[in-house]
């Protein structure tokens, strides 16, 4: 079976569950909301990533996410993982080029804060 992109499906899927798992750090997460970004609907390779990642983000974040807002995780997870542009970003979550920048930098820093620093 293949994907509109040209991709195989199975590529696809092993591209989404090991974005999200990188995301999550939890196997049964990253399964979890990789079947649910599939079932959210038809999309090219990179929205059906993109939505899974999302996904992961929201739901568990691995360690290293946890000290970002929802808003910073979800771009770091887009940018870092999903190899997403700043412009990609932008247009995925629907806010300026700016933003998204503002949300990668700001969630950099919350996760490279100490836990003193953090509070």
């Amino acid at each position: 079976m293949e994907s509109s992109d040209g991709h195989r499906a199975e590529s696809l899927i092993a591209s989404a569950y090991g974005a999200a798992i990188s995301v999550s750090a939890n196997p049964a997460v990253a399964q979890h909301v990789t079947a649910v970004a599939f079932e959210g609907g038809p999309g090219q390779g990179p929205d059906l990533v993109r939505r899974t990642l999302r996904l992961a983000a929201r739901t568990a974040p691995a360690p290293q996410y946890r000290r970002m807002s929802v808003e910073q995780r979800e771009a770091v997870a887009l940018a870092r993982p999903g190899g997403a542009t700043a412009d990609e970003i932008a247009a995925t979550l629907e806010i300026s080029t700016r933003e998204a920048k503002r949300r990668m930098l700001e969630g950099l820093r919350a996760a490279a804060a100490t836990p003193a620093q953090a509070r």
